[in-house]
């Protein structure tokens, strides 16, 4: 009995003394948690007890740290994203009001010779305006999921040709050279509003912000569009397709920054797959068709 009275009063202590070391690396590791959410650092959780499970807790504590760090770093990047975006696309919309409302102030006082130029100019700032509203009111559409698919079989071809041939003048006049490789009778089942807009879209961002050739391929696997971009332009292709982003900082060339970001939403909303590089100083745009 003697025996059996030690054995048991050693179990006891030994008992009350880990689960005393267990309660103060608890509430070491409370203490060191409530210091690394209060400072927002890098810390980790570090302990020195030799319990498996506390181990395992303060482990899985760290994972969900590093994870809400991450989170609160693309929140933030978003943020700073979102609110440089709004400063710019505000900065778009105010440029060609502003200068319209100056030359109606000119118009009011202007010899009769000099109000049909006037007039022809506001008549442009109110163009530009309006691409640039269309533009924004495009790219809601479509993140909001408002804009529905109205899916037909469409001839890709004759619907690229004919984009190619009404922007053919003005490519001309900017001196590009043009590069058809285009199969016949290449069919999809797409949104051909939608489709027309797309090309638009990159057409429009090539004339913009390309120079010298464009090369447009299409076959039954998809389209490729390349052109020669601007020399010293600097190309983030981790944001080309983000909204508002322009490597044109300056902003002086009216855009908004929103072409590319809903050639992206377009193609994804027809089903397809979308990506960009560089190539020496060739900007390249390839277009995969899933739906056949």
């Amino acid at each position: 009995m003697l025996i059996m009275t030690i054995i048991i009063t050693l179990l006891l202590l030994w008992t009350v003394q880990y689960l005393y070391r267990v309660k103060r690396d608890l509430q070491l590791l409370k203490r060191d948690l409530a210091q690394i959410v209060a400072s927002d650092t890098n810390m980790r959780l570090v302990t020195s007890t030799t319990d498996k499970d506390l181990v395992q807790f303060a482990a899985v504590v760290n994972d969900l740290l590093a994870q809400h760090r991450l989170v609160e770093r693309e929140i933030k990047t978003a943020n700073r994203k979102f609110k440089q975006g709004i400063t710019n696309i505000s900065h778009d919309l105010r440029t060609p009001l502003t200068s319209a409302k100056g030359y109606i102030g000119l118009i009011k006082t202007a010899p009769e010779d000099k109000r049909l130029a006037y007039l022809a100019i506001v008549e442009e700032r109110l163009e530009s305006l309006t691409y640039l509203m269309n533009q924004l009111f495009d790219y809601t559409q479509l993140v909001e999921g408002k804009r529905l698919l109205k899916l037909q079989k469409i001839n890709l071809t004759d619907l690229i040709q004919n984009e190619m041939l009404s922007h053919y003048d003005v490519l001309t006049e900017q001196q590009f050279s043009v590069n058809l490789n285009i199969s016949p009778d290449c069919w999809l089942i797409t949104d051909e509003e939608l489709f027309r807009r797309l090309i638009q879209n990159l057409l429009a961002n090539v004339l913009k912000h390309g120079t010298d050739f464009i090369d447009v391929s299409l076959d039954e696997h998809g389209l490729v569009m390349k052109n020669k971009f601007d020399d010293g332009a600097e190309l983030d292709m981790t944001q080309i397709f983000d909204r508002f982003y322009t490597n044109d900082e300056s902003r002086q060339k009216g855009q908004t920054g929103l072409g590319l970001a809903i050639v992206k939403e377009i193609v994804t909303l027809i089903g397809g797959c979308i990506k960009a590089y560089v190539e020496k100083d060739v900007f390249v745009i390839e277009i995969t068709f899933k739906n056949k």
